[in-house]
């Protein structure tokens, strides 16, 4: 795969046409439902003290 933007859109369209079943799922999951269970299994991202490093991501 192509190490630039273009070449992941063109992944992504290629999983699309094929079915991609994350995509599917994610339609018919309201994921942010369960943002609250989530949150309290993570501590906010303000909450931790930054060391470096890939920066925290949403847990949903």
């Amino acid at each position: 795969m192509s190490a630039n933007l273009h070449g992941a859109w063109d992944a992504y369209q290629k999983l699309n046409q094929l079915g991609d079943t994350w995509a599917a799922l994610n339609e018919l999951v309201d994921f942010e439902a369960y943002r609250d269970i989530l949150e309290e299994c993570w501590p906010p991202a303000d909450a931790v003290p930054t060391r470096g490093g890939r920066p925290p991501y949403d847990p949903v």
